[in-house]
C-alpha cells in the first residue's frame, strides 16, 4: 500500500515537527517514518497511525483509490489499533500511577476587541501525547517529558474553521520547573491571538 509522501511531509512540516517528533507522537519507528516519506510504501497499521497523528484523513493520505473491501480491512485494522491503544493506556496508568502529569491552564483567544477565556485542568501520562478541545473552537495538543525536576512541555494549537476541520496555528516547546507557570502565545498574521498559561504538577492518576 502506498501513501502520498508529499502529504505526509507537508503535514509534518506544517506542525513544525521533526521526523523524530512524528515518530514519538504516532508510535511509529523513526526508520518507518523515513521510509514512508522517501518511498510512500506503508502498512495499514502505519497508515492509520499517521492519519491520527497528523489529523489527515486516510483518503487524503493514500496515493491510489482503494476498493470498498480494502476500506473495510483498513478500518478493521484501525479499530484494532484503537482498542490496543485503550488497553495499553489503561495498563500504563496502572503500572505508572505515580508518574502522571496535571496541567492547570488558562486559555484566552482574542479577536479584535472581543475575547474568550477558559480555565481547564488536564491529566496525562509522561511521554504521552494528547489533545484537548475547548468548546469545539480550539484544539490544544500536549506532550510532557520529564527532565529531572523539570518538565519539557510541547504545545500545539489548532483552530476550528467549522465543526470538523481544524487548522494548525503553531507549536512551541518550553522547559519549566514543576509548579511554575509557563506562557505560550500564538498569533496568526491576520487572525486571532491565542494566549496559554500552563502550570504543570505531578499527579497520581486514579483508575
Amino acid at each position: 500500500m502506498n501513501v502520498n509522501p508529499e502529504i505526509v511531509v507537508s503535514g509534518r512540516e506544517r506542525r513544525a515537527w521533526s521526523q523524530d517528533h512524528l515518530a514519538e507522537v504516532s508510535g511509529i519507528s523513526l526508520r518507518t517514518i523515513q521510509r514512508v516519506e522517501a518511498t510512500g510504501k506503508t502498512s495499514k497499521e502505519t497508515l492509520m497511525a499517521l492519519s491520527v497523528a497528523l489529523n489527515i484523513s486516510v483518503q487524503d493520505l493514500i496515493d491510489n483509490p482503494i476498493s470498498p473491501s480494502s476500506w473495510f480491512s483498513i478500518y478493521r485494522v484501525g479499530f484494532g489499533v484503537m482498542i490496543s491503544a485503550v488497553f495499553s493506556l489503561a495498563y500504563m496508568s496502572l503500572v505508572t500511577a505515580d508518574e502522571g502529569l496535571k496541567l492547570a491552564y488558562t486559555y484566552e483567544k482574542v479577536v479584535g476587541e472581543n475575547s474568550y477565556s477558559a480555565e481547564v485542568e488536564y491529566f496525562l501520562l509522561f511521554d504521552e501525547s494528547a489533545t484537548a478541545d475547548i468548546t469545539g473552537a480550539t484544539r490544544i495538543g500536549f506532550h510532557g517529558r520529564e527532565v529531572g525536576e523539570s518538565i519539557e512541555l510541547s504545545v500545539s494549537l489548532y483552530d476550528y474553521l467549522d465543526e470538523t476541520d481544524a487548522v494548525f496555528v503553531g507549536s512551541s516547546i518550553a522547559t519549566v520547573n514543576f509548579g511554575e507557570p509557563v506562557s505560550f502565545t500564538f498569533k496568526e498574521p491576520t487572525g486571532p491571538i491565542y494566549k496559554l498559561v500552563v502550570i504543570p504538577t505531578r499527579a497520581t492518576l486514579d483508575i
